[in-house]
């Protein structure tokens, strides 16, 4: 059975060290998902997703024909985020039509103010 832990908001609260004694032990858990667009200041849909293993996932979600398959996936040299979401008409960087990712790496570099 998969074990996903969705903390929308307070994973956010997490990122903080103060923080991760409200948040128990996570050892036992497949997935872990929260929301920067929520607390930390990002455009909208930036979502942030862990996952401890990502066989399963992919065995789960995978449609590859074989016209697909290629050494440097199947070897894993390459990681091919094709499969790691649900939406199939959509890609893993252009969830964010207003480029959630790259605002959240850019918030969480050091600041030229501390």
């Amino acid at each position: 059975m998969w074990h996903h832990v969705d903390a929308a908001w307070a994973g956010n609260a997490m990122i903080c060290a103060e923080h991760r004694l409200h948040q128990g032990t996570l050892e036992n858990v497949d997935s872990y998902t929260f929301n920067p667009h929520k607390w930390l200041f990002t455009n909208f849909d930036c979502n942030v997703f862990w996952v401890a293993d990502r066989k399963p996932l992919l065995d789960a979600l995978s449609i590859l024909p074989p016209y697909l398959r290629n050494e440097a996936t199947d070897s894993g040299q390459v990681v091919d985020y094709r499969d790691w979401h649900v939406p199939l008409g959509r890609g893993f960087f252009e969830h964010s039509n207003c480029g959630g990712y790259s605002q959240l790496w850019c918030r969480r570099a050091p600041s030229s103010h501390s």
